[in-house]
């Protein structure tokens, strides 16, 4: 027997290498829908690759193995993107990565004003630049002036909250209502990679209101847009704005006078509006001082009055003038408006008696007793007994006021005459001041006066109410009216 052996068993064939696909990502900007150009992208998965996209926005991996990727981008112009797909044997998969391109970001830092009448601090220095600053109270904001019918313009100051990757233009724009007047500033600045803050000058595209005013919660909102993809906020302003009648002549800027005769004469546009509304802000006899709040008065008896002109007045610590200072105040409260025709008159018995301190006048309201008869041209009464005070005129801030004086100033504006210490007025002539303000004359006692008098008083003006017993002086002129 032959012993037989086994044939040999055919070769194996490897098995035949996986079939490759393709991946194609589009990378889109969410910012615009925008395809984007230029970015590279990445893959991680059986083989790792990178490739930029095309003009429509297309990175394509041709041939590469199957499987599962990440996919990713690293341009740091964009915000970071991630996406997955999964490649199968001859297929092309697609896969969508959305990206925004970072942009810069802008929000209001700084208002620097310019063209505008700087504010003085009431006798403590002027209101510095800048007058509006991001952070600051709102209540330590600066007050800001302008004449009216004028543009408003100032430099703004923007913060780089986001700063972009290469340089790009951002338009930038504020936008506020001041009464009937839309005002608009628009701009652009450019914005570089590192850039902290940027400047742009402006100026508002519309004047302001032709009259009076006070806007005090008229607030410019702004809006920013980078390389023309949008508006979006960037925060917002709001400065105290007084719109005068013109520009002050002569006086600093005060701003208690400022916020007095803009808040009491809004909407006028003619001197002798200005004049006779912005006295009206005196008429309720209740001013503060805008620095501190502190009331001001016209005299104090608790207090020591020294303060004969605005600037003492505004900068007395107890906040106490004499009627010198309160008609220089609405002398200067109207040239803060540019009226330079108004006179601080002195109101006198005579110039001679005013010099030797011989006579003065009774403000009312003194009451003579009868017996002994008044007279309208003689002293007739002893002080006490005959005659004594009654109710007296309240003034700014005092509802007692000394009740005898040997001079009073008063002011003379648009011809007429205007009592500021007391808010009272407008007056025709001396004849209606006098009839309004005063009871008669006071003299010292004669020798032969009763003991204990103190005074000697007459010339009941009730009885001359169509006789001026006094004497008006013009200061301006140095002429006796």
């Amino acid at each position: 027997m032959h012993e037989c052996s086994a044939a040999p068993a055919p070769p194996v064939s490897p098995p035949p290498p996986p079939v490759p696909g393709n991946l194609v990502v589009t990378v889109i900007d969410d910012g615009d829908g925008s395809k984007v150009t230029g970015i590279t992208v990445q893959i991680q998965g059986p083989q790792n690759s990178s490739a930029p996209t095309d003009g429509s926005g297309q990175a394509s991996f041709r041939g590469i193995p199957t499987g599962p990727y990440t996919i990713t981008h690293s341009d740091p112009c964009f915000t970071s993107a991630t996406t997955n797909a999964t490649v199968q044997p001859a297929q092309t998969a697609t896969a969508d990565l959305h990206v925004r391109q970072i942009h810069a970001v802008l929000q209001i830092k700084e208002l620097t004003y310019s063209g505008n009448n700087v504010v003085e601090k009431d006798t403590t220095g002027n209101f510095s630049s800048p007058e509006w600053v991001d952070g600051r109270a709102q209540a330590d904001q600066a007050p800001v002036s302008y004449k009216r019918g004028q543009n408003v313009a100032f430099t703004a100051k923007f913060k780089v909250t986001t700063a972009p990757c290469r340089a790009e233009a951002v338009a930038v724009k504020g936008s506020a209502t001041f009464g009937s007047a839309s005002l608009e500033w628009t701009g652009t600045v450019t914005v570089n990679p590192g850039d902290t803050e940027v400047s742009v000058s402006l100026t508002s595209n519309n004047p302001l209101p032709n009259a009076v005013g006070i806007f005090e919660a008229s607030d410019i909102s702004w809006q920013m847009n980078p390389v023309s993809k949008g508006w979006a906020a960037a925060g917002a302003t709001r400065n105290v704005l007084y719109v005068t009648l013109d520009n002050p002549s002569g006086t600093p800027n005060y701003w208690t006078l400022l916020d007095v005769s803009c808040r009491a004469a809004q909407g006028e546009t003619t001197v002798s509006g200005l004049i006779s509304k912005g006295f009206s802000g005196l008429t309720g006899r209740a001013i503060s001082r805008k620095r501190d709040g502190h009331d001001l008065t016209y005299w104090n008896p608790a207090n020591t009055c020294t303060a004969t002109n605005t600037a003492l007045l505004l900068a007395a610590a107890n906040g106490a003038g004499q009627c010198g200072s309160w008609a220089e105040f609405l002398i200067d409260m109207y040239k803060a408006h540019g009226i330079t025709t108004a006179d601080k008159i002195l109101i006198v018995r005579t110039q001679a008696a005013f010099a030797a301190s011989s006579e003065g006048f009774l403000v009312k309201h003194w009451v003579f007793d009868h017996p002994p008869a008044s007279a309208a041209s003689a002293y007739t009464h002893f002080v006490p007994p005959q005659c004594r005070t009654g109710v007296p005129l309240p003034g700014q801030h005092n509802a007692s006021p000394p009740p005898a004086f040997y001079n009073h100033f008063i002011v003379r504006a648009d011809g007429k005459f205007w009592d500021p210490s007391y808010g009272a007025g407008p007056f025709a002539d001396q004849k209606a001041w006098e009839n309004a303000a005063i009871d008669g004359l006071f003299r010292d006692p004669p020798a032969a006066a009763p003991p204990g008098t103190t005074l000697q008083t007459g010339f009941d003006k009730s009885l001359n109410a169509n006789t001026n017993i006094l004497e008006f002086w013009n200061l301006t002129t140095n002429t006796k009216i």
